[in-house]
């Protein structure tokens, strides 16, 4: 099967380009370095910054306090000793 290649580059937040083959598989460019993947799971593995208070990898918006990077704002509040970070939906 001959399949032709097509490319799709996007810019996203924090500096990443995204450049996505169209034959299973992609590559993303983080700080000049490329990584290619062929799922969403392996490259968030490996390219989300991790929480600086629980570990997790940080999918969406987090919490970003001084320069470091926190899941949600609990563990923003827990290790910044603050109760200035909130999150933006409020808490049932």
């Amino acid at each position: 099967m001959n399949r032709s290649i097509r490319r799709l580059y996007v810019t996203l937040a924090g500096g990443f380009a995204l450049l996505v083959l169209m034959l299973g598989y992609w590559q993303v460019i983080a700080a000049g370095d490329h990584h290619t993947f062929d799922s969403f799971e392996c490259a968030i593995s490996r390219l989300a910054p991790r929480c600086e208070h629980c570990g997790c990898a940080v999918i969406g918006h987090g919490a970003e306090v001084r320069g470091r990077f926190y899941c949600c704002a609990h563990c923003a509040r827990e290790s910044e000793h603050t109760d200035e970070v909130v999150d933006r939906v409020p808490s049932a």
